[in-house]
């Protein structure tokens, strides 16, 4: 069925291309490589009736150059589990499989655009508040589903939220559509003991095992936090730290301070409220998809001009600080003795911010992995996108 397998499997291990090859007896011809990792490559190919399709070539057997193992794991669990979950128009299509010997060819429907990273780095139109609203109940939506069929990602990021572009009809401008990809690390566990599984910005505390000192995590409310910082990204074009653990300065200031998000950006005191939920420490506190969906829904702006005063009730921000003292009183509950000696640092800091401020700012990086997004809003309005939830 694969054609000179040998040679394709040399030319991966080796990290050549195999644009011009055909795979699926001739059904397939593999054009342009656009991704490539220690284990497999990416290409954009077409089928024999000129159809574009984006066909990912593995390896499922050790790699001979490099000496790197494969994880027959990680290939299994994305062919796995998007056989089981049904269709969805956000997340990505597994269309066939081949097998050979030391090979697998997965065959998906193409995307003819590229992740969100490059979106928000590149492409102007991901500033308008109406697109960001648009991608991102896309993308809840599209987490959701997988949630409803007892499927957790746990590596969300917009490095895996690709975008389909298309022309509007009847106007000017583009929609953008999200198509979730990227399944090696899913899982259809709900507590998982795999601690740090992920990528390191979009991992939830309990992943990371070091606040609580635990040694399972919910993977539905790990991913749900994962979206809380690609909202992040989207609204204030940044990374709010390198990891969420105390050793990290921006997520320790975090821990101390409420007005940590307005530090990022001009941000409103709403949106400072919404943030807030959903990067909730206490994984039993963090809100739903639902909610966040109906929380972001009503989001008239993110940031705010510095000359232009915030006009979102004040009740939110009592709100927000009613969070703050429930979350420290969950730390203390859940640390150590040694966690406990930290958590009453960061209480301190936060009542005394002035005796700290300083030190703490300090230490602090000058900048972290900027962004620069604009999405485009899609037809779907987003009553829409969230009843789709329900």
């Amino acid at each position: 069925m694969l054609e000179d397998t040998q040679t394709c499997v040399d030319i991966i291990e080796k990290k050549q291309s195999m644009a011009g090859y055909c795979i699926g007896g001739g059904e397939f011809q593999l054009g342009e490589l656009v991704g490539a990792g220690t284990f497999g490559q990416v290409y954009k190919a077409i089928d024999n009736n000129g159809r574009p399709h984006a066909i990912k070539a593995i390896l499922s057997r050790n790699n001979r150059y490099s000496g790197k193992r494969v994880d027959a794991r990680v290939l299994s669990s994305e062919i796995n589990v998007l056989s089981h979950i049904p269709p969805h128009h956000n997340v990505v299509h597994l269309e066939k499989v081949f097998h050979s010997d030391r090979l697998v060819f997965m065959v998906f429907e193409y995307c003819n655009n590229s992740d969100l990273y490059r979106n928000i780095m590149e492409n102007p139109a991901f500033n308008s508040p109406t697109v960001i609203k648009s991608v991102y109940l896309q993308l809840l939506c599209a987490v959701n589903h997988l949630h409803a069929h007892d499927v957790y990602h746990r590596d969300l990021k917009p490095e895996n939220i690709m975008i389909a572009k298309t022309p509007k009809k009847n106007s000017d401008g583009c929609e953008y559509t999200v198509k979730l990809v990227d399944f090696g690390l899913s899982t259809t566990d709900l507590q998982s003991s795999e601690l740090g599984c992920g990528s390191l910005y979009y991992t939830s505390p309990e992943c990371n095992g070091v606040l609580f000192g635990n040694s399972t995590y919910n993977c539905e409310k790990n991913d749900i936090w994962a979206l809380g910082v690609i909202l992040v990204n989207l609204t204030t074009k940044c990374s709010p730290w390198n990891k969420a653990v105390p050793a990290d300065p921006r997520f320790a200031k975090f821990l101390a301070s409420r007005s940590f998000f307005f530090s990022m950006a001009n941000i409103s005191i709403y949106f400072n409220s919404v943030l807030r939920k959903v990067l909730n420490i206490n994984p039993n506190n963090r809100c739903s998809i639902k909610k966040l969906a109906i929380l972001v829904s009503k989001c008239n702006r993110f940031t705010i001009n510095k000359k232009s005063s915030d006009s979102q009730p004040l009740f939110d921000h009592i709100d927000s600080i009613n969070d703050s003292s429930r979350n420290i009183n969950y730390m203390v509950r859940r640390s150590s003795s040694y966690e406990y000696s930290q958590t009453y640092s960061y209480m301190n800091l936060y009542k005394h911010p002035h005796k700290n401020a300083a030190k703490t700012q300090k230490n602090l990086p000058k900048c972290l992995s900027k962004f620069v997004y604009t999405p485009r809003y899609c037809s779907d309005t987003i009553n829409t996108l969230t009843s789709s939830l329900d």
